[in-house]
């Protein structure tokens, strides 16, 4: 039996580049990434516990990157998270910037048709800061081995109980992550937490 795939992205996921820029999440650190092309370098927080705790879900996953990083992702993410090189998804031609594709369905992601082909006869979970209903939707009635949905907040990133929720997903559908509000909740719940926003930068 062919084993279920765990796509993940990197923007959003892995890079919670949406959190404030002045209080980097907790045990993130900042590292720069020379974009060909451009002038300054992009900045990439990533934590370096990501790896293991994926690494964790291969008794039940095959780990596969769903990201526009596509083969950069084994160059130059997985080395700073302890990740090895895995198995990539390719889009071509890669939009300047997230789009969706009409003809697909309305709100239906331009990555989402490209990953059913590519998981074509396997199950598989993916995690991405940028799915909605109607990516689960277009899954659902097109990709008959099942697929699930984990959207993460870009600014909060991949959390280690995101990943026992998706080891514990069996069937289709949308699933999410907290949300910043969420987490801001839980926090004053549960007290004071040390803001670890300082740190150093790693290229």
């Amino acid at each position: 039996m062919t084993r279920p795939a765990l796509l993940l992205d990197v923007d959003g996921v892995l890079n919670p580049y949406a959190a404030p820029a002045n209080r980097r999440p907790g045990d993130y650190l900042t590292h720069r990434y020379p974009m060909p092309g451009h002038r300054r370098p992009l900045r990439v927080w990533l934590n370096p516990g990501h790896g293991q705790m994926l690494l964790a879900s291969t008794d039940r996953f095959d780990l596969t990157w769903a990201t526009t990083w596509q083969h950069a992702a084994n160059d130059w993410i997985g080395p700073r998270i302890g990740l090895p090189k895995l198995p990539v998804i390719t889009f071509d031609p890669v939009p300047p910037t997230p789009t969706t594709i009409p003809h697909a369905g309305p709100g239906v992601h331009w990555k989402t048709a490209t990953v059913a082909r590519a998981m074509a006869g396997r199950f598989f979970v993916w995690i991405d800061d940028e799915t909605t209903d109607a990516d689960a939707a277009y899954l659902a009635a097109r990709h008959t081995a099942g697929a699930a949905v984990y959207r993460i907040d870009p600014a909060v990133g991949l959390l280690a109980e995101d990943l026992t929720a998706i080891r514990a997903i069996t069937k289709p559908g949308l699933y999410r992550g907290p949300t910043p509000s969420e987490l801001r909740r839980r926090r004053r719940q549960a007290g004071p937490i040390p803001d670890s926003a300082t740190g150093p930068t790693i290229t």
